[in-house]
């Protein structure tokens, strides 16, 4: 069994820690209380877009207006890649990385 821990981050508030076993079929149900915003950019690899990404951009289309990011395979916390999510997400309120 896997439980996946959830934390829920907001400068204005503590966070808030929950584990659950699965996330599938919650994803809405965790981001929709944060008001993050009407659009929200959805950030991952190839590998994590094709186990999660996927699923969580689908989930969130109901909350938000959705930017799917698609970063390379293996990305580095480098400048280039600050300027590349900057710009892919500029239209965005608020990221959310898988």
């Amino acid at each position: 069994m896997r439980i996946f821990a959830v934390k829920y981050l907001r400068a204005e508030q503590d966070a808030d820690l929950k584990a659950f076993t699965s996330l599938d079929g919650v994803e809405a149900d965790l981001v929709r209380p944060l008001g993050l915003g009407r659009t929200l950019a959805v950030v991952s690899d190839p590998q994590t877009h094709a186990v999660l990404g996927a699923r969580v951009t689908r989930a969130l289309q109901g909350v938000a207006k959705i930017v799917s990011v698609n970063l390379p395979e293996h990305p580095h916390a480098d400048d280039a890649t600050v300027e590349r999510l900057r710009a892919a997400t500029a239209s965005a309120d608020a990221l959310v990385a898988i």
